[in-house]
């Protein structure tokens, strides 16, 4: 669901409910599914960014470690078709959670070689 901003620094919000760690099952196709999702809806609203935070690592228990390919994969597989969406940035609690992210995307590139 895409929402406007109101007080904040950008345009719009969308919105994504990602899995429960653990309960929601199959929870990496869940998780691909909120990140390729919000990357056409930003498409459709002909945006030309949209930027993540770390979705269902928080209080719904996905292991950063196991989010971080699944969320970067499903982004650049989405990013692919998009036609005004050039940039995704993700947004991240912290040194460790960026460390995480950093060495999953570079393990993507390396396998995509």
């Amino acid at each position: 669901m895409i929402t406007e901003a109101f007080g904040l620094p950008n345009r719009f919000v969308i919105h994504v409910l990602g899995p429960r760690y653990g309960i929601d099952e199959p929870a990496e196709d869940l998780l691909a599914a909120c990140h390729e999702g919000a990357v056409v809806l930003a498409d459709e609203h002909e945006l030309s960014s949209i930027a993540f935070p770390a979705v269902s690592t928080g209080a719904f228990g996905y292991p950063v470690a196991e989010a971080a390919p699944v969320a970067l994969a499903a982004a650049q597989r989405a990013l692919s078709g998009a036609r005004h969406v050039r940039s995704v940035r993700f947004v991240l609690y912290g040194h460790d959670e960026r460390q995480t992210f950093e060495q999953a995307w570079s393990e993507l590139r390396s396998a995509q070689r």
